[in-house]
């Protein structure tokens, strides 16, 4: 935890030096995108990140409600280290698994995603093939005509004529949640055997929805009796007027429309739209005081979010419109409010002649970009094992007066049938106007098998002569569920633009005009740093609710020349290198120890450097009741720094949730941030709180 501390000090202070002067910049988005496909009898859940990370463990192990997957962002793999805490992604609609929430917790002990899961769900997890994503296979649970779902008599009452209630709510909870995702046997299954218990008060409204659940099933001679049988019971109220509304809609088609001649029914896909996404919209507040004097405000702000897709399918194309922004209105005195556009693109795949294309703002997806920007991707498969790509474009997160310019080609490769092989190779050139910014080689190699992966990344700048990325990660499991990961990391991420880190000018153009572009190309390479990381971890079963896992890791970070001789260019003074840091993390993780569905987390972490020296506790519950969800956190921090002074924090959380609705939570968090300098003797305290509202659609 404190090697991770330390290096966002050093990243975060080349950021805003770079930055100085720049308002209104905000913080990065983690989350990329969200997307799903079918493999056998799963789907597969891409969760796509913007950065660069590496997967450590998940829990629970194949099945549950919720779903936490730990990773570490990898030290200097995105331009801005400050990144959104608590992003939030639908899924996109299916009628093969459950629906869900994606999460990202990106302030916790470590960097987490939590998936929740509208019911259970059986699942795997693997890193994913591009060192920047992450995926989920899901074991279908839809039903074909006819069929009877295999879980349903696990959840819901077994026998017609059980009088308890409660299994009349789990029958209509269940029923309405394979109604939301699309499963409409399994809704009419759990509808019908709800009608058949004795008289309750969930009858009525299961003889609604069992209508509904036929009329959405195709069903429309089936509808239109339980309809009518619904308005002979329940003549009156809000619920007849629906119904009567619905019946009146409702066309009858007794004879079946006829297939496409040659081609079966069940190969046939008619055209179909979906429109998914979802609004939040929270207010932030925290007050610190120092010493026990008068609590200076330090965050009064409301953070809006909006998450758009729109996507169209058929058996030819499969296209998406997304949109995704979020605004942060500032309420300090002299605050500044700002607005991000993180994502606004077409996409165009066709399945037949298998081209693609993206274009508008995106984030970036290998092939050498780094980073999020404004441009286009194309994509072709020539041959069944080849594919081309192009993109070109300008990184939008870039300094205003100083927006590089790429253009760049890559080479897919898949291996044989069969084959656990897989890779690329790149090229890219990029320019700030018309000085060289970037001009890279890159190849990727990917080994993907259900029990070991491994992703291997060389990047190379032959502008510099410079070895800007070279990588190696993997995962490695056994059959008693133990799963090993490693990691072997160098990145420099050497770009001309990077001699604008502490000048006081935001154009390199002009940087370059009152010196030599020679010069600016020596002074970027004085102000880049270079990371080294490794790191190799565990996860292992050891009860049926438990699990443990440790991690090893050591970082280095270089030193850094003094560099600059005027105003103009800045004089940045010597930076010393943080020598090898080494760190060691131990987690304890437990799934329905206080309650049926709780996940509780125990971790222990120790730092130790030439500068470091520090103890990191975290523990942390996680609790669903029904419609409600707790979590409950304490960290608990110390460090000595090179001098031995003593600095100790603390920091208890609470957040409950409340689902108002299918598609709507409540959300309150209260916290306090406590910290203890002891060669000072000052003590100043944080209290914080957030709340609002989140709505999937």
């Amino acid at each position: 935890m404190l090697v991770k501390k330390t290096l966002k000090k050093v990243e975060a202070l080349l950021l805003s030096l770079a930055l100085s002067g720049i308002a209104g910049l905000a913080s990065a988005q983690m989350l990329d995108e969200v997307s799903l496909s079918e493999q056998n009898d799963n789907v597969v859940v891409t969760v796509r990140l913007t950065t660069a990370i590496h997967y450590v463990r998940h829990f629970p192990a194949t099945q549950g409600r919720t779903l936490d997957i730990y990773y570490d962002i990898l030290p200097g793999a995105s331009p801005d280290s400050q990144f959104e805490d608590k992003e939030t992604r639908t899924s996109p609609p299916s009628d093969l698994i459950p629906g869900f929430v994606v999460v990202s917790n990106i302030e916790n002990d470590q960097p987490k995603l939590s998936i929740e899961f509208n019911r259970n769900a059986e699942y795997s997890v693997r890193p994913g093939k591009d060192g920047r994503s992450l995926l989920i296979y899901v074991r279908k649970t839809t039903l074909k005509k006819g069929e009877v779902q295999q879980d349903l008599p696990e959840i819901v009452p077994a026998a017609p004529g059980n009088q308890d209630e409660k299994g009349a709510e789990k029958l209509m909870v269940f029923g309405r949640d394979a109604l939301k995702l699309g499963d409409y046997p399994a809704a009419i299954y759990a509808f019908n055997k709800l009608l058949l218990l004795p008289p309750n008060k969930y009858t009525q409204e299961a003889q609604e929805w069992v209508g509904v659940a036929r009329e959405r099933a195709g069903q429309n001679y089936k509808s239109k009796l339980e309809y009518e049988a619904y308005l002979k019971l329940y003549p009156g109220g809000a619920g007849a007027e629906r119904v009567k509304k619905r019946l009146a809609k409702l066309t009858v088609r007794p004879v079946q429309a006829p297939e496409t001649p040659g081609k079966p029914a069940e190969e046939q896909r008619a055209g179909q739209t979906m429109t998914y996404g979802g609004v939040s919209m929270f207010y932030s507040h925290s007050a610190t005081t120092i010493n026990s004097a008068a609590a200076n405000t330090d965050l009064s702000a409301l953070f809006t979010t909006v998450d758009v897709s729109a996507r169209y399918r058929d058996d030819e194309y499969d296209n998406r419109l997304v949109f995704r922004d979020s605004y942060t209105q500032n309420f300090l005195p002299g605050g500044t409010s700002r607005n991000r556009l993180s994502s606004a693109y077409f996409e165009l795949k066709n399945r037949g002649l298998d081209y693609s294309a993206r274009i508008g703002r995106q984030s970036a997806t290998g092939g050498g970009v780094m980073g999020r920007f404004d441009g286009a991707t194309v994509g072709y498969g020539f041959l069944p094992k080849l594919r081309a790509g192009a993109v070109a474009g300008q990184l939008s997160d870039a300094l205003p007066d100083s927006k590089p310019v790429f253009y760049g080609l890559k080479l897919d490769m898949a291996g044989s049938a069969g084959s656990p092989w897989g890779g690329n190779i790149y090229a890219i050139n990029q320019t700030v106007g018309s000085i060289s910014d970037r001009r890279a080689l890159g190849a990727e190699l990917r080994y993907f098998e259900p029990n070991k992966t491994t992703y291997a990344l060389l990047d190379y700048d032959t502008s510099y002569a410079s070895v800007d990325i070279a990588m190696l990660q993997g995962t490695v499991s056994n059959e008693s569920g133990t799963v090993y990961n490693f990691l072997i990391d160098h990145r420099k991420n050497l770009t001309t633009s990077n001699a604008l880190i502490g000048a006081t000018t935001t154009s390199l153009a002009l940087l370059v005009q009152n010196t030599s572009e020679a010069y600016v190309r020596e002074l970027a390479k004085a102000r880049t740093p270079t990371t080294n990381s490794a790191q190799i971890g565990f996860s292992h079963p050891i009860h049926a609710k438990w699990q443990l896992g440790g991690d090893v890791r050591v970082l280095n970070t270089s030193s850094m020349p003094a560099s600059g001789a005027s105003a103009l260019e800045g004089i940045t003074p010597f930076t010393a290198g943080s020598g090898n840091v080494w760190g060691l993390t131990a987690q304890l993780i437990g799934s329905n120890i206080f309650s049926g569905q709780d996940t509780t987390l125990f971790s222990l972490g120790r730092d130790v450097g030439l500068t470091v020296d520090g103890w990191n506790f975290f523990v942390a519950n996680h609790a669903m009741y029904e419609k409600w969800t707790f979590d409950t956190s304490l960290r608990l921090f110390r460090s000595k720094d090179i001098a031995g002074q003593v600095t100790v924090q603390g920091q208890p959380t609470f957040k409950v949730s409340y689902q108002m609705q299918d598609q709507l939570d409540l959300e309150l968090e209260l916290g306090l941030d406590r910290t203890n300098d002891r060669a000072t003797s000052t003590t100043s305290d944080r209290r914080f709180f957030t709340m609002g509202f989140r709505w999937v659609f």
